[in-house]
């Protein structure tokens, strides 16, 4: 159970992770969280309408050398071993979103600029709806993460590792 407005997590949470991890090799993590409730229906909402788009539409927003945007169908094989053919999914990549000129930029490391839906009818997609919730999900995202990464380290008693 993991609840994004408490600051630490409770050693009896802790002590379950652990034995979870050590008993059952995996874990169901609950997430409490208030602005995730209202943000998911808009993103699954959004997210529909854009994979509702002519393909032709959806391949126009796709980067493959930072590996950002749009996939389509069989463009991906995440089972070459057992797979003839690529996936039947699309998805659709995000991360931190660095423009060209920040120093952050390098597109080695996959660091740069995200490749977002514009230019299209706001019947079809409402871009700038779109990047924000999606950008804001993100960002719910990594903080939901980065939470429980402090909780497996703690589990395993690398506190020392947090600061």
């Amino acid at each position: 159970n993991l609840n994004t407005s408490s600051k630490q997590s409770t050693a009896d949470e802790i002590k379950r992770l652990r034995e979870s991890c050590e008993s059952a090799g995996f874990f169901y993590l609950q997430v409490q969280d208030d602005v995730l409730v209202e943000l998911l229906p808009r993103v699954f909402n959004l997210s529909k309408q854009f994979f509702a788009l002519p393909t032709d539409t959806k391949r126009n927003f796709s980067d493959h050398i930072l590996n950002r945007g749009f996939t389509g169908m069989q463009e991906e094989t995440l089972d070459p071993e057992h797979q003839s053919k690529g996936d039947t999914k699309e998805g659709y990549y995000l991360a931190e979103d660095f423009p060209d000129s920040d120093p952050r930029y390098d597109p080695d490391k996959l660091s740069g600029p995200n490749v977002y839906p514009k230019d299209l009818p706001v019947k079809d997609l409402d871009c700038d709806l779109w990047r924000t919730t999606m950008m804001e999900y993100h960002g719910k995202m990594k903080q939901i993460s980065f939470q429980l990464i402090q909780m497996l380290a703690l589990a395993l008693d690398l506190s020392q590792v947090l600061g």
